[in-house]
């Protein structure tokens, strides 16, 4: 591997992760999603301020997220 290609790899699996576990209906990436692509939630704020630390969140999903943590934007059901 080079710098180059890592970078690449990279972006590629940042994308992936910005795709598949992002729930824009609740605007959070949720926890995992089983073999019937079944998306599991359980609205861990921790694991999504992480992902806006670490710059895997795009800027539109890291303002969706902090609508949710600050309560600007409700959930039904999240307790």
């Amino acid at each position: 591997q080079t710098a180059e290609s890592l970078s690449k790899l990279l972006e590629k699996i940042k994308k992936s992760i910005q795709e598949k576990f992002w729930d824009d209906e609740k605007g959070r990436f949720i926890a995992s999603v089983n073999t019937d692509k079944e998306k599991i939630d359980y609205g861990f704020v921790a694991f999504n301020t992480e992902i806006i630390t670490t710059g895997l969140a795009t800027d539109y999903q890291a303002k969706r997220i902090m609508e949710w943590i600050s309560g600007e934007k409700v959930i039904e059901g999240d307790d």
